[in-house]
């Protein structure tokens, strides 16, 4: 396989689209990436939290890769994320190894599920959005997690199972779920789709972008049928201009539930960011909560990748 192909594989997985080569030699390659952000959120004070808040994270990213012979390789990830308001140890993001080769990339430990890129459609702000999907967490990034990826031209496949590690009295963990996305051609459209299975939760799920020029659309619908007949309905719709150096975004996600009269998910975010160099930027977000008892936000945020 072509080391061009595997640094491709690995820039995928990293933290930041800056990593840096630290090793390579003898068909073993070492990068470094992540990133620090300066965040502070401001909300009416509660029982819980005060008006202003620091939610600043550091995110560190290590990726390695072997070349084991001309058709297979190997992968190590690791990534750690600290939040100053948890004031708490390093939280292992990422954490684990595979081999992979023109088939894709087979892997174990703790890494994403398979819906992740149908959700990047609209998942596109530095801070908020993405609040319809509520992905079932074997579809989200998980441990005990074996996953399969392969990029094929313009196709590209998931597949995840998570392996079920409850002990005795407690909710069966295990479930599985599997997604593809498909870009066009060179129209500027992709159309993804997905689907995860869970206890007794299905999930369906389908997503689609357009960009032109300076332009980008993209949307999504979700569903979740639970055995309690209290499904679940969301979708999402996000738009993003970017002009020179400065990058404007909104969203807006709704979601229901068919028992509750009042929506769960109810909420407009808008951000500007502002890229001094492409990998550092300062950008402010807003949340508008339409959601009754639910508070807005305010997010002011420095972001330097590496």
């Amino acid at each position: 396989m072509k080391k061009t192909l595997i640094a491709l594989t690995i820039a995928s997985m990293a933290a930041g689209v800056n990593a840096a080569e630290l090793y390579n030699q003898n068909g073993n390659t070492l990068n470094l990436s992540g990133r620090a952000e300066a965040v502070v959120s401001h909300q009416d004070a509660t029982a819980t939290r005060g008006d202003f808040e620091d939610q600043s994270r550091v995110r560190l990213n290590v990726a390695g890769t072997t070349q084991i012979n001309d058709a297979l390789y190997a992968v190590g990830v690791w990534e750690g994320e600290f939040v100053t308001a948890d004031k708490s140890a390093i939280d292992t993001r990422y954490g684990f190894a595979g081999i992979g080769g023109e088939f894709g990339l087979v892997t174990y430990g703790k890494n994403d599920g398979s819906l992740g890129m149908i959700t990047d459609f609209t998942d596109i702000m530095s801070w908020h959005g993405a609040g319809a999907g509520q992905k079932l967490s074997v579809a989200d990034r998980t441990e005990n997690n074996l996953g399969y990826v392969g990029n094929f031209a313009a196709l590209t496949v998931k597949a995840n199972y998570r392996f079920d590690d409850a002990t005795a009295g407690q909710t069966s963990t295990d479930g599985f779920s599997i997604g593809a996305k498909y870009a066009l051609g060179n129209s500027g459209f992709a159309l993804g789709a997905g689907m995860a299975s869970e206890s007794s939760v299905e999930q369906y799920m389908l997503g689609a972008g357009y960009e032109l020029n300076n332009l980008y659309f993209g949307a999504l619908a979700t569903s979740k049928t639970f055995d309690n007949s209290n499904d679940y309905f969301g979708y999402e719709l996000a738009a993003q201009y970017t002009l020179d150096k400065t990058v404007l975004t909104g969203t807006y996600a709704n979601g229901e539930f068919d028992n509750d009269t009042d929506a769960s998910v109810d909420q407009i975010a808008l951000e500007a960011a502002y890229f001094f160099k492409p990998n550092f930027r300062g950008y402010t977000s807003y949340n508008f909560n339409m959601v009754d008892g639910q508070d807005d936000e305010l997010i002011l945020g420095l972001r330097y990748d590496y």
